[in-house]
C-alpha cells in the first residue's frame, strides 16, 4: 500500500472518530474531564473540517470564560516561541553575569525559605541555566506536561535563588510558564495538516509561502524598529532599498495569504485551552498592576522615566519635542515632554491590560469586532518598541512580550499561514521519515544520541558547572524516555531523544559563536581585580582573551554598539552609524598584561618567579 493511501486511510479514520466524539459531546452540557488536552474537548473540535458551532454549550460564566473556543494555532505557537526565546535568554543573556554568585559566601534569596539552601555559586547558577535552556528547547520541539512542570521549577529557582537577579519580568515569565503547563500539546500535523500531501494540507501552498514571507518581514521589521542590526541591513546597508525590500515582503506575503492564494477557505479549527486563557489573564493583570504602580508622583511628573530614558534615541526625541513639537501638541518644555510620556505610558498599559482580556474571545468574534480587538495589540507594540529604542536595561523582556502580542492579537487568517510556515520543517520530516522510524529500537538509538550529544556539548563549554549540567541532562532524558517507553509511548521517547540532540547543538552554537564565555570571564576578572586577587584575575583574563568571538566593537562616548569579527566591517558600520562612532578593540589584553606584571612584582618580592614566563 502506498504512503498516500495510508495517509488517506488515517485521515478517514480520524474523521470518523471525530464525528463520533462530536455526537457524544453534543449530548452533554458539561465540559470534558480534561478540557485542556487534545484527547478531550480539544480533539473533538480540532479535527479537519470541524465546525465551531458544535462546541459544547457552557452555562457557568467561569466555564464560558476559561473554556472559550480558541484557535489551536495560538497555544501551539505561543508555547514553542516562548520556550525558544527562553532557551537563548538563559544561555546568552544570563550566563555572563554568573560570576557574582557566591562572592564572600554571602547571599540573599528572593524567598526566605531558599536561604536555608547552600549558598549559590557560579557553577550552580551556570549549570542550572544550561539545563534550563536545554530543557526549554526540548519542550519547544516535543512538549510534555511533566517536562513543562520541571522547566517551571528550574527556571523559577534560577532567579529566586538570589537577589542578584533583579529583573522583575522574571516573576512574570515564571507565572507564564506555569500557565504553559496546562496548554494543549497537539502535534504540528494535527494543527496544520501534513506538509507534502495536497489532500491533507490544511493551509494551501500559496498561503504557506505567504506566511513564510510574513514571518520574515515581521521578524526583520520588529528587530530593526527596536534598534537591532538585522541581516537585511548587513546585505544592503541602511539605504532605501532596505525599506523597499521589507515592504515587498509584507505586501507579497499579505497578497498570497489574503487574495492570491487558493480560494478554498481555511478549515475552521477550535480547541479549549484554559491554560492559554490563564496566560492572557496573567498578562492583563501584570499590565494593570504596573499601571497602578506608576501612579506615584515621581512617575506621573516624568522624573522616573527621564532617569530611565538616558539614551541617544530618547534624547533625540526630547530635542525634537522641544524644538519642532509633537504632532497636534506643538513644542513643549523638557519637563512637559517627560510628564506627557509618563502619563502616556500609564494609559498604554491600561489599554494593553484590557486588550489581553478581550483577546481571549478573539476567535469567537466575527466581523469588525475581531479586528477591533486585534487593534488593541498596537498598544503593547508601541510600548515595547519604545522601551527598546530608549535602551532601558530590562533584559529580554520586550522580546518576550513582542512575541506574545503577535501570537495573541494577530487575526487567525494571518497567524495560521505563518504558523504553518514555521512548523513546515517538522511536518515535512514527519511525513518523510515518520513511518520508517516506527521500530522500537529507534527509540533507544535516539535516546542514546540525545544523551551523548548533551553530555559531550556540556563538557566542551569550559564553564563552571558544565559537567553537572551534562549529567543532569542525560539523567532527565533517560529517565523520561524510560518512563515513556514503559507506557508504550515510543514515539514520545524518540522525539525527546532527537530534540535533545538538536537542543545540545543549539546550546553549543549559542555559547561558542557569541561572546558569552568572553563576557563571563572578563566580568570575573574585573571582580577579582577590584578585590586585589591578582592571580585569580590573571587566570580569568587569560580565559577571556581565548574566547573573544567579535574582537571589534563600535563605541560612542559611554554607549557600546554592535561588535564584529572583521575590523573592516566594523569601520564600515561606524561610518554608516554617523558622527561620533568609533571602532575599538574588544579584548582584555591590556588587563591581562597588567595583572601579569603585578603578579610578577608580587612574586619577586616573595622571591618567587613565574615559571615559563618572561
Amino acid at each position: 500500500m502506498s504512503k498516500r493511501k495510508k495517509r488517506k486511510l488515517r485521515s478517514a479514520s480520524a474523521k470518523a472518530t471525530a464525528g463520533a466524539r462530536k455526537v457524544a459531546a453534543s449530548r452533554t452540557k458539561t465540559p470534558p474531564k480534561d478540557a485542556s488536552s487534545a484527547q478531550a474537548l480539544g480533539e473533538e473540535v480540532m479535527s479537519p473540517g470541524s465546525d465551531p458551532k458544535h462546541f459544547p454549550e457552557l452555562t457557568n460564566p467561569f466555564d464560558r470564560f476559561f473554556f472559550t473556543p480558541v484557535a489551536p494555532v495560538r497555544p501551539y505557537l505561543l508555547l514553542r516561541l516562548l520556550l525558544l526565546v527562553l532557551a537563548f535568554d538563559c544561555w546568552v543573556d544570563l550566563i555572563p553575569h554568573a560570576g557574582r554568585y557566591g562572592v564572600g559566601e554571602f547571599n540573599v534569596a528572593h524567598f526566605a525559605v531558599l536561604d536555608w539552601l547552600p549558598t549559590p555559586t557560579p557553577g550552580l547558577y551556570i549549570g542550572l541555566l544550561l539545563l534550563t535552556g536545554w530543557l526549554a528547547l526540548v519542550m519547544a520541539m516535543r512538549p510534555a506536561r511533566a517536562g513543562l512542570a520541571v522547566l517551571f521549577g528550574l527556571y523559577t529557582y534560577g532567579w529566586a535563588m538570589s537577589m542578584l537577579d533583579s529583573y522583575q519580568h522574571h516573576y512574570l515569565i515564571s507565572l507564564l510558564l506555569f500557565s504553559c503547563i496546562w496548554f494543549p500539546t497537539p502535534a504540528a500535523t494535527e494543527v496544520f495538516g501534513h506538509a507534502d500531501d495536497d489532500d491533507e494540507r490544511d493551509v494551501p501552498l500559496a498561503r504557506l509561502v505567504g506566511g513564510a514571507l510574513l514571518v520574515l518581514a515581521l521578524a526583520e521589521t520588529t528587530m530593526a524598529t527596536a534598534g537591532v542590526r538585522t541581516p537585511l541591513v548587513d546585505m544592503v546597508g541602511d539605504s532605501g532599498l532596505r525599506i523597499g525590500l521589507r515592504a515587498t515582503l509584507i505586501l507579497g506575503g499579505a497578497l498570497l495569504v489574503l487574495f492570491l492564494g487558493d480560494d478554498t477557505p481555511l478549515r475552521p479549527k477550535r480547541t479549549s485551552a484554559w491554560g492559554y486563557v490563564s496566560f492572557c489573564v496573567t498578562c492583563a493583570l501584570v499590565y494593570f498592576y504596573t499601571a497602578v504602580t506608576k501612579l506615584e508622583p515621581d512617575w506621573r511628573q516624568g522624573h522616573a522615566l527621564r532617569r530611565l530614558g538616558d539614551s541617544e534615541a530618547s534624547q533625540a526625541l526630547e530635542t525634537w519635542a522641544t524644538t519642532e513639537g509633537l504632532p497636534l501638541l506643538g513644542p513643549m518644555s523638557a519637563d512637559e515632554f517627560w510628564e506627557f510620556m509618563a502619563h502616556n505610558a500609564i494609559l498604554v498599559q491600561l489599554v494593553t491590560g484590557a486588550g489581553y482580556l478581550l483577546a481571549t474571545k478573539l476567535d469567537r468574534l466575527r466581523g469588525w469586532r475581531r479586528y477591533l480587538v486585534s487593534a488593541f495589540g498596537l498598544a503593547p507594540l508601541s510600548f515595547h518598541l519604545g522601551a527598546e529604542r530608549m535602551a532601558l536595561e530590562i533584559g529580554w523582556f520586550s522580546y518576550y512580550m513582542l512575541l506574545v502580542l503577535f501570537v495573541v492579537f494577530l487575526p487567525v487568517e494571518l497567524l495560521r499561514p505563518m504558523g504553518a510556515a514555521f512548523s513546515w520543517p517538522s511536518r515535512w520530516l514527519v511525513d518523510r521519515f515518520g513511518e520508517r522510524l516506527t521500530s522500537d529500537r529507534y527509540a533507544w538509538a535516539f535516546l542514546a544520541l540525545g544523551t551523548a550529544a548533551a553530555a559531550l556539548v556540556a563538557l566542551s563549554l569550559d564553564l563552571p558547572g558544565d559537567a553537572a549540567a551534562g549529567f543532569c541532562m542525560g539523567a532527565l532524558l533517560v529517565g523520561g524516555g524510560m518512563w515513556a517507553m514503559r507506557r508504550g509511548y515510543w514515539a514520545q521517547a524518540r522525539g525527546w531523544g532527537l530534540a535533545a540532540a538538536v537542543a545540545a547543538l543549539a546550546m553549543s552554537l549559542a555559547i561558542k559563536e557569541t561572546d558569552v564565555r568572553y563576557d563571563y570571564y572578563r566580568f570575573v576578572g574585573g571582580d577579582h581585580r577590584r578585590r586585589g586577587e591578582v592571580e585569580e584575575a590573571l587566570e580569568a583574563y587569560v580565559k577571556a582573551n581565548e574566547y573573544v568571538v567579535h574582537p571589534w566593537c563600535l563605541r560612542k562616548d559611554r554607549e557600546r554598539g554592535e561588535c564584529y569579527r572583521e575590523e573592516e566591517r566594523a569601520r564600515s558600520a561606524a561610518e554608516a552609524a554617523g558622527e561620533g562612532w568609533t571602532v575599538e578593540p574588544n579584548h582584555r589584553q591590556r588587563q591581562e598584561a597588567e595583572m601579569r606584571q603585578r603578579l610578577e612584582r608580587q612574586r619577586a618580592r616573595e622571591g618567587v618567579t613565574i615559571e615559563g614566563e618572561g
